[in-house]
C-alpha cells in the first residue's frame, strides 16, 4: 500500500522563522516554558528564573527537534 509519510517532500516541510512573523513566533513560545521553569528550578535555579534564559532554552529545543526532524526525513530519504 502506499506509505503515507512518503507524501512529505522536503520541500513541503517548512520551519518558521523566528523573524518570520511575530505573531506565529510569540504563539509559538511559551510551549515549553513552564517545564523549562520548573527544570531549571531543579537543576538549582531561581524558582522564578529570568524570562531570557526560558526563551533561550525554548529556542534552543525548538531547534534541537526540528534538526532531529530534519535527519529522520534524510534518514527516510535513503532507505
Amino acid at each position: 500500500m502506499n506509505d503515507p509519510t512518503a507524501l512529505i517532500t522536503e520541500n513541503q516541510v517548512q520551519f518558521e522563522d523566528d523573524d518570520a512573523n511575530s505573531a506565529s513566533a510569540s504563539a509559538r513560545r511559551r510551549v515549553f516554558a513552564k517545564e523549562l521553569r520548573l527544570m531549571l528550578f531543579g537543576y538549582g535555579d531561581d524558582k522564578n528564573p529570568f524570562a531570557e534564559s526560558v526563551d533561550l532554552l525554548e529556542d534552543l529545543v525548538f531547534e534541537f527537534i526540528a534538526d532531529m526532524t530534519r535527519k529522520a526525513m534524510e534518514v527516510k530519504k535513503k532507505n
